[in-house]
């Protein structure tokens, strides 16, 4: 069973990958921010935080489509040829996050002081700011990226080789995406403590793509997670 996982990546994209990952985690949140900066300071332009992250979003939404289109396509015919089973593979993956993450939510309530996601509370302000935008980003551009990249590229890649590599590194790069530009900026490394409330996301998303050999599922998934959380946070 273990040796019947394959990925759809080929090695050209692979090495391209190999190159862009970096690019993405470490040096476009930077790039963006200079070139805010340099709006600001040159002509007056500050543009609000939604507009650059959509904008931020769209320009990574291009980079993995030219990038990975190969993989897109490959891993859409695993999908097409096998629909429902994909979708229960999603089904059964969301029930696994929507129970982890409960029991996750139980284990932060009980951190002294109360626990607050600096993330979660960047995208509700977003949210209040520009609704549609970041519906845009969180529901689309954001889960086709993160899939393409942290479950095609990294889990993919690495998975036909050791399983359970495969998840501790995918997950532990997912989970650090999230935090990792607020402690730098704060330099407060309570902050770290948020990557616990990522891996029930993690887990279930690579779990998924696994089971369904198809980026397709993980990406529905990650919008059906994302949509969730939108509710969630929204209804409380």
């Amino acid at each position: 069973m273990e040796n019947k996982f394959h990925s759809n990546l080929s090695a050209r994209e692979i090495k391209l990958g190999i190159v862009f990952f970096p690019i993405y985690m470490l040096v476009l949140p930077f790039a963006v921010s200079f070139a805010c900066l340099f709006l600001e300071r040159n002509w007056s332009i500050s543009p609000s935080d939604s507009t650059v992250n959509l904008v931020y979003y769209f320009i990574l939404f291009g980079c993995v489509i030219l990038l990975f289109r190969k993989f897109h396509l490959k891993s859409f015919d695993e999908f097409s040829d096998n629909v429902m089973g994909s979708l229960k593979v999603v089904a059964l993956a969301f029930g696994f996050y929507f129970v982890a993450n409960f029991l996750m939510g139980l284990l932060l309530s009980l951190v002294p002081g109360g626990f607050d996601n600096v993330n979660t509370d960047a995208i509700v302000a977003q949210a209040r700011e520009n609704a549609r935008a970041t519906m845009v980003m969180v529901l689309f551009l954001s889960p086709f990226v993160e899939e393409t990249l942290f479950r095609g590229l990294i889990f993919g890649s690495i998975r036909e080789k050791n399983r359970i590599l495969a998840y501790v590194i995918s997950a532990l790069l997912f989970c650090i995406l999230h935090v990792w530009q607020y402690i730098f900026t704060s330099g407060d490394y309570t902050y770290l403590i948020a990557i616990l409330q990522y891996l029930p996301p993690s887990l279930a998303l690579a779990w998924c793509y696994e089971k369904s050999g198809n980026v397709w599922a993980a990406i529905m998934l990650h919008m059906l997670i994302n949509a969730f959380a939108l509710v969630a946070i929204f209804g409380a």
